[in-house]
């Protein structure tokens, strides 16, 4: 009688098999390379979207940095800065928004790529269909980027709106206390709920691209395995971010030995992290399916595979 391996040993001994054969740090620096050219137009792009909504409140723009190294955040203000200085000119303005859009849409387009690398899928899509679908995530991505942002700097309004319209009219329809509805809401609890509302936001957004961006439209992954793989994507690079920057901040000696390039380094490196894990959330979709599950659809494409080989080998044999 054969003993099977655990789940769990199966899907961590799966998932280290994919990391060792699909080579996931190359698609990592080829997507961070891009992302890292596009890094600094898109901040700027950010901040001239950003000036508009939170007009007088420019210094919480600054704050959301901070998360990264002091090195990097120095780097990209002084970027930002001399960008802003120049975007006086409308023709500096639109080169740096085209620029950053065709180095995103090249990131995502290389994202695309290890996907299908990491689902076992050949990329049949056309190139300029599958550019154009790299410029609509993009766009989805910095859009979703910007609420996220301003939901941020204004979730007390938006929570006391809530307070105001919404739970008002429902204790009041269901006779109940108004008073303990808005201590509800007021609450920690709530608050918390509030703050973990743009980490569900970014996760949904993650799993949105590890479910329609890969070239298999007829047999695509559950909703729930992408949202687990974005809630693993998300959670992840923030506590990754979290522990570089500190670990940059208190204990890093880039700037003695790369002196002015130490920024651009560890904004490379910091990139490179959240590259390799977003490609390593869709490896786990992939072995999560393998490991877990006889039927899946990695499967099924090497069996389409053989039967298209077979039925090649029996006409030539017949011709012959």
């Amino acid at each position: 009688m054969k003993i099977k391996k655990p789940k769990t040993k199966r899907f961590l001994l799966n998932l280290l098999n994919r990391v060792v054969k699909h080579d996931i740090m190359t698609y990592s620096a080829a997507l961070s390379f891009y992302l890292l050219q596009a890094s600094i137009p898109l901040m700027m792009v950010l901040v001239s979207v950003l000036s508009y909504f939170l007009e007088g409140k420019e210094d919480l723009i600054i704050n959301l940095l901070e998360f990264l190294p002091k090195t990097t955040n120095k780097l990209i203000l002084e970027a930002i800065d001399i960008l802003i200085a120049s975007s006086q000119s409308p023709t500096v303005t639109t080169l740096t928004i085209f620029f950053a859009l065709f180095s995103a849409t090249s990131g995502v387009n290389k994202l695309i790529n290890a996907i299908n690398h990491a689902y076992g899928l050949k990329n049949n899509k056309q190139a300029i269909k599958q550019r154009i679908m790299s410029v609509l995530f993009t766009i989805i991505f910095i859009s979703l980027l910007v609420f996220v942002l301003i939901f941020q700097v204004y979730n007390t309004s938006i929570i006391g709106i809530f307070n105001a319209q919404i739970i008002e009219k429902f204790t009041i329809h269901f006779n109940t206390n108004v008073q303990k509805g808005l201590d509800m809401i007021s609450s920690p609890i709530f608050k918390l709920t509030s703050i973990a509302i743009p980490f569900l936001i970014m996760a949904v957004a993650v799993g949105f691209f590890y479910r329609y961006s890969p070239s298999n439209a007829s047999n695509r992954i559950s909703v729930k395995e992408a949202f687990c793989g974005g809630l693993f994507a998300t959670i992840a690079s923030f506590i990754a971010s979290f522990i570089y920057s500190y670990f940059t901040n208190n204990f890093s000696n880039q700037s003695l030995v790369y002196g002015a390039l130490a920024g651009i380094l560890a904004l490379f490196i910091w990139l490179l992290m959240i590259s390799t894990i977003l490609i390593l959330g869709a490896e786990c979709i992939a072995a999560y399916r393998e490991g877990f599950k006889e039927d899946y659809f990695d499967k099924n494409i090497r069996n389409k595979k053989s039967i298209k080989e077979k039925i090649l080998r029996i006409i030539k044999r017949t011709y012959d």
